[in-house]
């Protein structure tokens, strides 16, 4: 009986099933960013997420205690983003990221969440893409893809940000 309902459970969900998941798609997503002092990295996140093809999306930053400089940039930010930007702080305390991201939720106005790390450039169509897998009951993962190191460095110092704001 096992095998069979592992079977079951591993086939693919029916016509009648993704049109009831298509219809319980969230109206307003909230995107969740981790940051602890790497306003070079947040600054690399925040112009990825300018250029979603999905606009029906807010940010909110979580920061688990940062120097002022990232509230500066979440700042700077704000008037350039087609959408809602929320910076949600609390004292450097050591390594509380469960916490303000807990914190973050409570700030959000979605219906759904996406969480991204602090470092983690999305995909023009990482919104669009959560939106349209959106289940009510289900949680949906990802991962991310390692660039070598060089790269990063060079996404974090501006450049590469700048060609993919290009785009």
């Amino acid at each position: 009986m096992n095998d069979l309902r592992n079977q079951e459970s591993a086939k693919p969900p029916r016509a009648r099933d993704r049109v009831t998941s298509a219809l319980s798609a969230p109206d307003l997503i909230s995107v969740i960013v981790a940051t602890y002092n790497r306003e070079d990295a947040l600054d690399a996140v925040l112009a990825a997420l300018a250029r979603q093809s999905d606009g029906r999306f807010e940010i909110v930053v979580a920061d688990d205690g940062s120097r002022p400089a990232t509230a500066a940039l979440v700042e700077r930010w704000r008037p350039r983003l087609p959408v809602v930007l929320t910076h949600v702080w609390h004292d450097d305390r050591g390594f509380r990221a469960a916490e303000i991201r807990n914190r973050a939720i409570l700030a959000s106005r979605g219906d759904y969440c996406l969480f991204l790390d602090g470092d983690c450039i999305a995909r023009p169509d990482f919104i669009a893409t959560h939106r349209r897998l959106a289940e009510r009951g289900w949680f949906v993962t990802g991962n991310r893809a390692a660039l070598a190191i060089a790269h990063r460095c060079s996404v974090a110092r501006g450049p590469a940000a700048a060609e993919l704001e290009r785009r």
